[in-house]
């Protein structure tokens, strides 16, 4: 059977469609002061709930103030997937090496104007379905849609968890969720990027890397395209952010001493001076300090910013375990949190990648 093209709808049916599930997906992100950043350079005014914000944009849409060019319906789709694939995210890393086919790699961008890769989470890009919008429980990774970004090329999947009620009066049942994960290749061909959703949590997204790894790959070999990959690992990463004081702020760092396993746990992120590196171990029952060997198998660092009178952050995170950290000096992962992009993604990305060498 053919698959057959989706029936054209009159312009203004389809710009208001296009509109409606734009202006959804932005708010699915949950990320408001992200946007009222870089809304705001487009000439988007935004208040503090996103439902007000969205009846600003609608009438700043449907009538542009004079002078403001940029507060199109083109650009904010273009705000809105950035969100998606670079806010908040957990990354795995897979370095491309010499002897792949990366000319082909550019063949991928295609793939959704093929009418018979159409699906249920494709039609309503860049929103994401709910129960209550027709969401089932297909388990895994979906391929949504691919952007031709600035940067690189985003296949962006649309990630689908059963999960299970565990309290209440129904308790046991299941019910489905979505979220967006993304494969970025930036435009050096460098690299494949495995961005995951950091509201799925560290355990969830360590599962999902690997199922949207397993997913790219099968679509690689689908295509015909052989890519040549290496995962990085981020252990020599810790120490580094760790050590190299001029690298932001610690706000979390998990130590052990591998010779007797104590642990040692510092956290703080609401001081805005506050930063691990310069706190000391003490032992609470004789209140003097303790000297002992540790090794950071968590460190988490922020990046302090002020953009006009807004105070921002950025955060980036290497987060394993003890027994993957002592036994293998294994850190597969790093978590980033941005608030804004007024720091270039890839360069960010490029910085942790030297400290893992």
């Amino acid at each position: 059977m053919t698959a057959q093209p989706a029936p054209l709808l009159p312009q203004p049916v389809q710009q208001a469609l296009d509109e409606a599930l734009i202006l959804q997906g932005l708010a699915q992100t949950e990320q408001l002061a992200y946007f009222s950043i870089v809304g705001g350079r487009h000439g988007f005014t935004t208040t503090s709930r996103w439902n007000t914000t969205l009846d600003s944009i609608k009438a700043t849409l449907a009538n542009p103030p004079q002078g403001v060019t940029h507060a199109t319906l083109k650009n904010l789709k273009a705000i809105t997937i950035k969100i998606i694939t670079g806010a908040n995210h957990y990354y795995a890393i897979d370095s491309i090496t010499d002897g792949s086919e990366i000319h082909k790699i550019q063949s991928l961008s295609t793939l959704m104007s093929d009418p018979a890769r159409a699906n249920e989470f494709s039609k309503v890009f860049p929103s994401r379905l709910t129960e209550a919008t027709g969401l089932l429980p297909y388990a895994g990774h979906h391929l949504a849609a691919v952007e031709k970004l600035s940067d690189g090329l985003a296949l962006i999947y649309a990630h689908v968890q059963v999960k299970k009620l565990t309290q209440g009066k129904y308790a046991g049942e299941e019910y489905s969720e979505q979220y967006f994960n993304t494969v970025f290749i930036p435009n050096n061909l460098s690299r494949v990027e495995y961005r995951i959703d950091k509201k799925l949590g560290s355990r969830a997204s360590a599962k999902a890397i690997d199922s949207l790894r397993q997913e790219f790959m099968a679509l690689l070999r689908l295509q015909n395209i052989n890519l040549k990959l290496i995962s990085i690992n981020f252990y020599k990463a810790i120490n580094n952010a760790y050590q190299d004081k001029s690298y932001g702020r610690v706000v979390q760092a998990d130590a052990v001493n591998a010779k007797d396993d104590e642990d040692a746990n510092f956290r703080c992120r609401s001081g805005k001076k506050y930063d691990a590196r310069y706190r000391k171990i003490v032992r609470t029952e004789t209140g003097k300090d303790v000297d002992m060997p540790v090794e950071h198998y968590c460190v988490c660092v922020r990046f302090d910013y002020k953009i006009g009178k807004e105070e921002v952050y950025n955060e980036v995170g290497f987060e394993t375990t003890r027994q993957n950290y002592i036994n293998k000096k294994f850190c597969g992962s790093f978590f980033m949190i941005q608030q804004s992009d007024h720091i270039p993604h890839l360069g960010v990305i490029d910085d942790i990648l030297n400290r893992a060498k």
